[in-house]
C-alpha cells in the first residue's frame, strides 16, 4: 500500500511553478529520501502534503484517501518536522513533549518511552535554550512521533548538523524503519544511499526518478572502472576513445575513469589497451555506480 500518494500536485508563486505535476508513491513502512538540490521544490511539496499550503493543481492522498484542502482530520496519521523548528526556549524537553502531547489528545503516558527511543533521556529536565542542535532535533523528531502516527514527514532534518550529529540522527531514523513510514526531504546523497529503501529526484519542481534505491542506482548501468598508470602522461585517451566497450571516459592528470559497457568487456579490452599503448598499469579498481552519480545525470539531464 502507498500511503502517501500524489497525482499532479502542481504550485506555482507568481510566474514561478515551484512544484510541476509531480507525482511519487511511498510504500508504507518505507523510508524514502526526498532528493533534490537547493530550490528543487522540496519543501513547497511538504508544506502541500502538511496543509500549510494549497496545491493549485493535482491531488494527494494519505492512507489511501484523498486529501481535501482545509480538513486536517487527516494529520492525526501524520508527525511533522519542518526545516526550521522553533521551541519554548524555557521550557523543558519533557515539558515540551507533554505539552505537545495535550495538544494531539495523545496518551502522555507514552512520553518518557519516545524521550528514550529519540535518546534525550539524560536532557529531558534540562531547558529546550540549552540544547545543542543535534538535540534540537531529536527533540523534533520526539514531538513528531507523540501522536503515535503512521507517517513521520520531516524536512531536511539533518541539513545543518555536524558528521557526529548526522550520524546520530540518521541512525534514529533508521531504528524506526519498519515501525514507521519515514519522508525525509534532502540534498545530501550520502545519506539517503546509507538508510533509504526508496527515493525520487526532483529538479526545479519536476519528478526525474523515483524507485527503490537498488532500481535508481541500476540505472548508471555497470559503474566506473579507474585505471592508474606509472607515467601521469596521458598516454591512453585516443586508444580509449576508439574502444568498443568504453561508453565514457575522463582523465584527472592521475588516472582515467571510465564507465564500460560491461565489468567482463572491460577485463577483457584493459590488458589488450595496455599492450597497444605500451601503459604500465599501476591500480585498477572497479566502482559501483551511486547515487551521485544517477543525482548528476538526472539533474543535468545527462
Amino acid at each position: 500500500m502507498d500511503v502517501v500518494k500524489t497525482t499532479g500536485l502542481t504550485k506555482h508563486f507568481k510566474n514561478v511553478e515551484a512544484v510541476s505535476d509531480l507525482c511519487i508513491n511511498v510504500p508504507a513502512g518505507s523510508l524514502y529520501g526526498f532528493l533534490g538540490p537547493n530550490g528543487a521544490g522540496k519543501t513547497t511539496t511538504i508544506k502541500m502534503l502538511t496543509g500549510f499550503l494549497k496545491p493549485d493543481a493535482g491531488k494527494y492522498e494519505i492512507m489511501g484517501e484523498e486529501v481535501v484542502f482545509g480538513d486536517s482530520a487527516y494529520m492525526k496519521h501524520i508527525g511533522f518536522l519542518p526545516d526550521v523548528p522553533s521551541y519554548y526556549n524555557y521550557m523543558s524537553g519533557k515539558e515540551f513533549l507533554s505539552m505537545c502531547a495535550h495538544f494531539h489528545k495523545a496518551d502522555g503516558s507514552k512520553v518518557p518511552g519516545i524521550i528514550e527511543k529519540t535518546g534525550l533521556g539524560k536532557f529531558a529536565a534540562r531547558k529546550i535554550g540549552s540544547y545543542s542542535r543535534g538535540m534540537k532535533q531529536r527533540l523534533g523528531i520526539a514531538q513528531a512521533l507523540v501522536n503515535d502516527p503512521a507517517i513521520l514527514i520531516l524536512d531536511e532534518p539533518v541539513s545543518a548538523l555536524d558528521p557526529v550529529g548526522r550520524k546520530e540522527i540518521l541512525d534514529m531514523l533508521a531504528s524506526l524503519k519498519g515501525s514507521k513510514t519515514i519522508f525525509f526531504s534532502t540534498h545530501i546523497l550520502e545519506d539517503v544511499e546509507r538508510i533509504c529503501s526508496h527515493a525520487a529526484i526532483i529538479n526545479e519542481g519536476k519528478l526525474l526518478l523515483e524507485g527503490t534505491i537498488g532500481d535508481i542506482k541500476a540505472l548508471g548501468g555497470h559503474g566506473r572502472i579507474i585505471l592508474s598508470l606509472e607515467s601521469s602522461a596521458d598516454i591512453l585517451s585516443e586508444a580509449l576513445s576508439t574502444a568498443g566497450w568504453v561508453v565514457d571516459f575522463s582523465f584527472d592528470g592521475t588516472s582515467y575513469v571510465i564507465e564500460p559497457t560491461g565489468y567482463e568487456e572491460a577485463g577483457r579490452g584493459v590488458p589488450v589497451l595496455l599492450q597497444q599503448t605500451g601503459a604500465v598499469l599501476k591500480g585498477y579498481e572497479q566502482a559501483s555506480a551511486t547515487l551521485e552519480d544517477i543525482f548528476v545525470k538526472a539533474v543535468n539531464n545527462i
